[in-house]
């Protein structure tokens, strides 16, 4: 219902020919970081597999020995 203020939060899964590339192109344009793409796609059922090919191309934060990055 329009009037109601909660987002979607549904998904039917991605297109067979889904362009992850650009949406990562098109989020980080907006600010979104790495990790916020990761999230929005993991959250959403069918899109595990394009979270994991993302998840191998990104930099991690190094962790120092005393446990802060």
């Amino acid at each position: 219902m329009p009037e109601q203020p909660v987002r979607l939060l549904g998904c039917r899964g991605p297109a067979v020919d889904a362009n992850v590339e650009q949406m990562r192109e098109i989020m980080k344009k907006y600010g979104f970081s790495e990790e916020t793409m990761l999230d929005r796609l993991e959250c959403f059922g069918g899109f595990a597999g394009h979270a994991a090919e993302m998840r191998k191309t990104i930099t991690t934060k190094s962790v120092t020995t005393d446990g802060h990055g």
